[in-house]
This record gives C-alpha cells, sequence and structure tokens, in this order.
C-alpha cells in the first residue's frame, strides 16, 4: 500500500562547512526503548528495529551533527579509536542507506536486503515488545482532543449530553513532552472529531518535531485541501478515517449530516492523489451491515486498508441509546448466510490483516495464554481523555488520574493503586471461561467487558456472539 512520494520535502539536506551534503528523512519517528531503538518511516508506513549504537549515530544525524563528526562521538561515547569508529560509522551508514534512514539519489537497495548488523544478530521486536511490557512504556497513546464533533452518528459511545470540552494546546503539548519521556512512539489524536480543534495542526506539528509518529482518526468531512496539505507536510503517519457504506443515503443517515458521504469521500481521494495514507474503518451496524457492498474496492482503490468492528459499544455515560444500531444474533447469522464474514470481513484481498501490517508489529497478547495479558491496557497503551482523565484505553470507562491534577508519569505509575490493579489481570482472570472452545477466536476486551457487565474479566454475551463467527472463519 506505500505511496510514492516526491523527495521533495522527504529529506532535510543541509550542506555543512566541510562541503558535504547531509541527507536525512524529514518522515522520520524514533525513540529509544530500553537499549534499541525502534524507528518509523512515517511516509511508508514502515517500522526499523535497530540496536543501541545505530541508533545512537541516527539521533546525531537527525539531531544536526554532521557526519565528519559522528566517528568523533563515536569514539568518546564508545572509548574506541578514530579509525575504528570511522569504520563502524561508515557500515552504519551504508546500512542507513539500504533500509532508507538516509536517502541519497544513488541509494536504490530494497528495504528488504537490510543486513543483520543493523539490527545485530537477535530479533528486537520481542526484545523491544517485552521491555515495554515489563517496564510499562506506553508505546501507543490516545489523546482526545475534544469531545465535540460536527456529527451525531447514532453508534457513538460519546455522551449526547455531556459537556463538550477542548483540551488547550499548552496541556497537549504538555502532555506530548510527558509521553516522549516515558518513551511513548506513537500519539493517536482523536475525539469527538479532532478537526474541530482549532491547534490540532500545531499539536501535530509539536509532536513531529519530538519525533512521534501521528495518526489522526476522523470522519473527514472537514478535512479539506489545506488540512490534507498540512498533513503531508507534517509526514502525518496516517488518517483514519469512518465510512459506513458507499450508500451516500445509508451514511447520511448514520451520521445524521446530509452531505457528510460525499465530503468524505472527496477528502479521502484529496488525501490519495497527495499521497496521504489513510486507513478506513467501518462500524457494522443494522443500519448498515446489508449496504457494506463496494467498500472493499473502493479501500483498494485508495491503497487503504480497511477494517470491520463488528461491535457497537455502549455509551460512556452508561446509556444504551447506541444498542440500537448492535447487530443481534439473527443479523449475525444474515451475515454469514450471504458470505460477507469471510469474503470481506475476514477475506485476504480486502487488507483487513495483511502480512505487511503484521510484520512490524510490536504488542502481541496471546489470548489462549492464561498467564497473558488480555490486551495492552494501562501497560504499552493509554489514552486521555478530553476531560483530562486518563484511561487505560479510550474505550475503557474507568479513570486511572486526571492530568489537570498530578503528572502523568504518576498516574500510569504502579504505585498508583488504580493503573495497578488494571495491570492486575490476566488470560486466568476470565474464570468464567476457562475451557471454552471459543477462545482462540474470541475478541475479549476488557474496556468492553466492563461496559457490559460492570467488571474487567466477566463473561459478555456480545463478546460470546462475536467469538461464534470469528471461530468459523478465523477472525
Amino acid at each position: 500500500m506505500n505511496q510514492t512520494i516526491p523527495r521533495k520535502g522527504r529529506c532535510r539536506e543541509a550542506p555543512d562547512t566541510a562541503g558535504t551534503t547531509r541527507i536525512t528523512r524529514n518522515d522520520l519517528a524514533y525513540r529509544k526503548i530500553g537499549e534499541s531503538y525502534v524507528a518509523i518511516l512515517t511516509d511508508e508506513g514502515r517500522m526499523v528495529f535497530l540496536n543501541g549504537t545505530a541508533g545512537e549515530v541516527l539521533k546525531w544525524l537527525d539531531s544536526g551533527v554532521r557526519e565528519q563528526q559522528v566517528p568523533h562521538e563515536l569514539s568518546r561515547t564508545y572509548d574506541i579509536d578514530l579509525p575504528t569508529a570511522q569504520s563502524d560509522f561508515e557500515k552504519v551508514r551504508a546500512d542507513f542507506c539500504k533500509v532508507g534512514l538516509i536517502q541519497e539519489e544513488s541509494a536504490s537497495t530494497s528495504a528488504s536486503d537490510v543486513p543483520t548488523s543493523l539490527t545485530a544478530d537477535v530479533d528486537l521486536r520481542h526484545e523491544i515488545k517485552a521491555h515495554c511490557v515489563r517496564s510499562m512504556i506506553p508505546l501507543q497513546a490516545f489523546i482526545e482532543v475534544t469531545n465535540a464533533c460536527n456529527l451525531r452518528c447514532t453508534h457513538c459511545y460519546l455522551s449526547r449530553t455531556a459537556y463538550k470540552r477542548t483540551i488547550k494546546l499548552r496541556l497537549i503539548n504538555d502532555l506530548l513532552t510527558q509521553l516522549r519521556d516515558l518513551g511513548c512512539l506513537e500519539i493517536v489524536f482523536t475525539g469527538g472529531e479532532p478537526l474541530v480543534h482549532k491547534h490540532l495542526l500545531k499539536a501535530c506539528e509539536r509532536a513531529r518535531e519530538l519525533r512521534f509518529s501521528v495518526v489522526v482518526k476522523s470522519n473527514a468531512a472537514l478535512l479539506n485541501e489545506d488540512f490534507v496539505s498540512e498533513f503531508r507536510r507534517l509526514h502525518i503517519t496516517e488518517v483514519q478515517v469512518s465510512l459506513y457504506s458507499m450508500n451516500a443515503t445509508i451514511h447520511d443517515a448514520i451520521t445524521k449530516k446530509p452531505g457528510s458521504h460525499a465530503k468524505t469521500i472527496d477528502a479521502l481521494r484529496k488525501c490519495a492523489s497527495a499521497g496521504q495514507r489513510t486507513r478506513l474503518s467501518c462500524v457494522v451496524m443494522r443500519s448498515n451491515f446489508k449496504h457494506l457492498t463496494g467498500l472493499k474496492e473502493f479501500a483498494q482503490e485508495l491503497r487503504a486498508p480497511i477494517g470491520f468492528d463488528l461491535l457497537v459499544t455502549r455509551c460512556h455515560d452508561g446509556s444504551t441509546a447506541s444498542l440500537n444500531e448492535r447487530l443481534g444474533r439473527d443479523d449475525l447469522c444474515w451475515l454469514d448466510t450471504n458470505g460477507f464474514m469471510q469474503g470481506t470481513i475476514f477475506g485476504d484481498g480486502t487488507h483487513v490483516r495483511t502480512e505487511e501490517d503484521s510484520k512490524f508489529g510490536l504488542q502481541e497478547y496471546p489470548i489462549e495464554d492464561p498467564s497473558s495479558r488480555p490486551c495492552g491496557a494501562a501497560c504499552t497503551i493509554a489514552a486521555i481523555d478530553s476531560f483530562g482523565e486518563v484511561r487505560p484505553c479510550i474505550a475503557f470507562p474507568f479513570s486511572l488520574g486526571n492530568v489537570r491534577d498530578q503528572p502523568l508519569t504518576a498516574i500510569l505509575s504502579d504505585a498508583n493503586s488504580r493503573a495497578r490493579f488494571i495491570r492486575s489481570f490476566t488470560n486466568a482472570s476470565f474464570e468464567e471461561c476457562s475451557g471454552c472452545d471459543l477462545i482462540s477466536a474470541c475478541p475479549r476486551c476488557m474496556a468492553v467487558v466492563m461496559q457490559e457487565t460492570g467488571a474487567c474479566a466477566k463473561r459478555a454475551e456480545a463478546i460470546c456472539d462475536l467469538a461464534v463467527y470469528h471461530k468459523r472463519y478465523g477472525g
């Protein structure tokens, strides 16, 4: 799904006093995690794992250290002689060119040809993931910049009556700094509708200055050419867009905003034309489950992944208005009978779950392992809502604390009893589910379970219904 992006704007070219030219990419996000580094090339959505030495070289180059100075930095940092440091740097630099971290006109080697010297002799993915879990590093953080929205979707989990709140830019910037210091790599700006926030672009710019990968979740009805242009300038990793049907009448009935479908489609085409990576998201519900034809083909036209969510969740305020859209067993049977589950939601051709999407992932939580965590909630995932409440994930109706009262570091610390409570749960905590033959296909989610039952680890009928179909089609 990689787009072909012009070199202009992608790389920083700075002639130094010695007459050489340093070229580093502007679409770079990276973070030191433990003794290793993770780097993301945001224009391509590609992740690279670096050992400590290579990561330090990348950081020096990105911060403006001239290439001829890097061997001296290596010599001082690792207490080695200058000729050895020079030789080591030349090897690392050649590897960087091959993988694309440094991009030059002559670099044509495929990323698949990257030698093992770049990532040492071990698979750093498992090392990094284990370190994140062990050290409770929120690798991905959701910031709900506002709960206001330009649409009124029938299935929305946000309260219909809650006071509309927007996080001030100063607080967003402070959160970004704290998250960087915690080791967070990716920021997801969400809402409400984040494009409603008048300082969203400034927040995105600050996040990119801090070398975060940035994702924006949007309905795209407000995503005009100016936004698309700025997203490209800032090298936003991905815009995740909600699209409920290719039938405009169906989509607009769900959003309760006539014309929203046309605006969303137009925005998606603008993104594709500009080379801005997108991802489509469709909640499957009673209003649209018989009107999903064409979504897969449209996603393929855009060269974008598409995901389908079969569960409508309850409103965070406890109301059940959204549940009018939840699929019943008869609705799921209709999807089954018509082959939609197998042919579209879990089919290989939909880009729902491709090898490219999964092979760079760091978060793996095997549901069949009783001792493992059910998910990364309050561990490798953190979320801050528009009221400042820190949640284990954005859908979890449980507050760990408020960033207006105490630092994020303290809230996410294991010293916080509420965070420690959420982290105490393992798959073995779901005692009611022990021995169930659907476990391997169960879309177990503590956030949804709490919404459904008021507890974190109980049996939830709505999830059991989905597990039956996931078991049948391997979802």
